[in-house]
């Protein structure tokens, strides 16, 4: 057989290579004689390889052939000491040097595949060689056929790879200082081309390639990292799902990289690349970190070898603990932030941990910021899914007792506060901690059991007693606000308890700011000051800043006391006065959105309108207007007639606002307008539907580029929920579009594809 024959078989199948490398080993030592006669004859089937394309499996299957006996020919080299086996190795890449650089795009792709391969199994070879091989390598990353970039950055990041492993070979051992930093440089700069091939080549496979194959190192880390934010999903999900485990312990990245990295894949498009960020966080993570204590607990080891599930180690709380404290949950665990995300899969992946989550009184009295966070995830968890909650009802506690333990925190919180505000050495962080605290373990009462009617009285009246508390933090308020609605009934009857409790929070609220200024008056002025008309208003420093602009609630007279008050004792009084107002339309905030009764058929969310936010729209105080609107917006979704009678208002307000005022107002319009105009009939003859005002958000195109971009979101947002019907709709926001697009409002080229959009599918209501 000769070895045209072996060439030819081995194309047709790749399952009979081992056997006909074999047999072209026995022809090669029977005519060693001959040897340039047969390298000859090898390097001619190579040849006629090189003009096979891609698409064809005969091509591979020659290569992958050859890569076989290349092999064979380097292990009989290392048994015989036989330099001269490693010629035929070094003469076909010699023979294909050349070809790598040809016209013909399959002659280069073939040759560069070749050389990529043999590069990757060869070992030793001449320097000049490697010297003009890696040059034309670097050459082929640039090729216009993305193939042949694909196999020429595969062989250069195996060449990277060893040449810093030789470079950090040459610094522990070779003293020349000039040969180790000509090496660094050679490296250095090969790695400067290929980080720039695997931020800017177009190829994904290209990209997907260098990111397996570049070595893991400090300088490259980062830029490995970075195509986590890939556009091509499967890279995104390679860096998941293969790089990852590959890194090593996850705790020497950086803590703002973990936190990238979680919240990059866990909020990804794709949802496979949001499964292998999940898989990452609650498989790979955590066991490496279980692994971590249980090397360093021995004590706890059973004897009996455990592996229940192969590649697993036993589940412990503090193994929990400790991944959450990686990823600085402190900051991460908000709402907004990706803890609440991670755990969720991380309980819906691993069942295994439910089993060890034990909260005993003991737990809930040494909370900290991570073990709070654990029961708020856990209780979280198993409140939405049926039959994690049936598994978990022993775990959960009892609503008296858990009352008690979060009365504890509570007070601990405003101890804390208290003493960070008096200048004692309480550092910030340790306050933030206590109020994280408290705010997970109201999150756990949002999912408590209220039919216990003792344990429903006791969190009723701690919660009533919290929205008394001026000092408490507003993200604290708002939360024990929504879970006060939870105590209360869901029928009407228990909404308008609740509208009473939370008004009647808000009225003390700021009776605190009129108890603190008449602790600052001069007792000697006491006699001389005359009764004034508001003094038994709930909200009369909301007004009083307002000469007549409400006759129902006349302004106060300035009184002797405040006539002898120092400019700083004035200043001071104005802040208190702005922070306690602030605070009560917080609240306020909060009370409509967890409300559905009509403001005007309701006295005291009547009172608050008139009494607080009204008077806070008409404050000269930036943050006070702001949150003003933001409460009156609220209240005009629950109202159709307060809707009517205040859109002028927002309207005026955009007009004369600043732009945050501006953005706020355009989306209250929005809001407005999608929750109250109807949209018109699809007949546009027949239609007698008014036509929704778009003037404000055509007169907010002339303002800053952060308010453009609102308005054109608003008209989209009202296109797509089915205004975008009837003639004199569709031209009125065609007009509307016409005005951004002249205008080069920012989001304008959304206006036109939303508009395309709708014209293809015939309305609103079909997207």
């Amino acid at each position: 057989m000769s070895v045209t024959d072996i060439f030819a078989d081995a194309q047709k199948s790749s399952i009979n290579h081992k056997s006909l490398t074999k047999r072209l080993l026995k022809i090669e030592a029977k005519h060693k004689a001959h040897r340039p006669r047969f390298e000859e004859q090898v390097k001619q089937c190579v040849l006629r390889c090189l003009e096979v394309a891609k698409s064809e499996r005969a091509g591979a299957n020659i290569v992958k052939f050859l890569c076989v006996y290349c092999a064979a020919t380097q292990g009989q080299e290392q048994e015989n000491e036989d330099e001269e086996n490693n010629n035929i190795t070094n003469n076909i890449l010699l023979m294909l040097l050349p070809h790598m650089g040809a016209k013909d795009k399959v002659v280069r792709y073939r040759a560069t595949q070749i050389v990529s391969q043999l590069m990757g199994i060869v070992q030793e070879i001449e320097d000049d060689l490697y010297q003009a091989i890696r040059h034309e390598l670097i050459r082929r990353i640039r090729d216009k056929v993305p193939a042949i970039r694909l196999e020429a950055v595969c062989a250069l990041g195996r060449l990277l790879e060893n040449e810093m492993d030789e470079e950090a070979q040459e610094k522990e051992n070779d003293s020349d200082d000039d040969t180790v930093m000509s090496d660094e440089a050679e490296s250095t700069g090969l790695l400067a081309k290929l980080l720039d091939v695997l931020q800017n080549d177009t190829n994904a496979d290209v990209r997907k390639a260098l990111l397996l194959n570049l070595p893991i190192e400090p300088k490259t880390l980062p830029y490995l990292l970075e195509r986590a934010r890939d556009k091509d999903a499967p890279t995104r999900r390679a860096l998941y799902a293969k790089l990852m485990p590959n890194l090593g312990d996850f705790r020497h990245l950086s803590l703002s990289m973990r936190e990238k990295l979680l919240r990059w894949g866990l909020r990804d498009r794709d949802e496979r690349v949001r499964k292998a960020a999940a898989k990452m966080f609650s498989n790979l993570w955590i066991e490496q970190v279980a692994k971590t204590l249980e090397t360093t607990n021995p004590e706890e080891q059973d004897e009996e070898p455990k592996k229940k599930n192969i590649g697993f180690y036993d589940p412990t709380i503090s193994a929990v603990l400790e991944l959450l404290e990686r990823i600085d949950i402190l900051n991460s665990g908000h709402d907004d932030g990706i803890g609440p995300e991670a755990m969720r899969e991380f309980w819906a992946l691993r069942p295994d941990y439910f089993g060890v989550m034990g909260f005993q009184d003991e737990f809930w009295s040494a909370l900290t910021t991570e073990s709070a966070f654990l029961a708020r995830s856990f209780y979280d968890y198993c409140s939405q899914n049926p039959d994690a909650l049936a598994e978990a009802e022993d775990k959960m506690p009892e609503v008296t007792r858990f009352g008690f333990h979060l009365q504890k925190h509570l007070n601990t919180v405003l101890d804390t506060k208290q003493a960070y505000d008096s200048g004692e050495e309480v550092e910030e962080e340790t306050l933030a901690e206590q109020e994280f605290i408290a705010e997970q373990l109201l999150h756990i009462a949002h999912t408590l059991d209220y039919t216990d009617e003792i344990g429903r009285r006791k969190m009723f009246s701690l919660l009533r007693n919290m929205l008394s508390i001026p000092a408490l933090p507003d993200e604290i308020t708002r939360l024990a606000i929504e879970a006060l609605r939870l105590t209360c009934a869901s029928n009407v009857a228990g909404e308008k308890e609740f509208i009473a409790v939370v008004t009647e929070a808000i009225t003390e609220v700021h009776d605190t700011l009129n108890d603190n200024n008449d602790d600052d008056e001069d007792p000697n002025d006491q006699q001389t000051r005359s009764p004034s008309p508001d003094d038994n208003d709930s909200f009369v420093s909301a007004q009083s800043d307002l000469p007549s602009t409400n006759n129902n609630h006349p302004t106060t007279t300035r009184t002797n006391s405040q006539q002898n008050l120092t400019e700083e004792d004035r200043n001071r009084r104005a802040l208190a006065e702005l922070l306690t107002n602030l605070k009560c339309l917080s609240i306020a905030h909060t009370l409509l959105q967890n409300i559905t009764t009509d403001p005007s058929k309701s006295m005291p969310l009547e009172n608050l309108l008139n009494n607080l936010v009204i008077p806070g729209m008409r404050s000269t105080d930036v943050p006070l207007r702001e949150r003003a609107t933001e409460c009156l917006g609220l209240a005009c979704l629950l109202s159709s007639d307060m809707a009517t009678a205040n859109r002028d208002l927002f309207t005026y307000c955009m007009k004369k606002g600043h732009d945050e005022l501006r953005i706020l107002c355009l989306k209250v319009l929005c809001d407005i307008a999608v929750t109250w105009n109807q949209p018109p009939q699809q007949s546009a003859e027949d239609a007698e539907s008014e036509v929704i005002d778009l003037q404000p958000y055509i007169l907010a195109f002339g303002y800053s580029p952060e308010v453009q971009a609102i308005a054109t979101t608003c008209i989209a947002k009202l296109m797509v929920s089915g205004f975008y019907r009837g003639t004199e709709s569709v031209k009125a926001f065609d007009e509307a579009i016409a005005e951004a697009e002249i205008g080069g409002a920012r989001g304008w080229e959304v206006l036109g594809r939303v508009k395309a959009a709708l014209d293809v599918g015939g309305g609103g209501n079909e997207l």
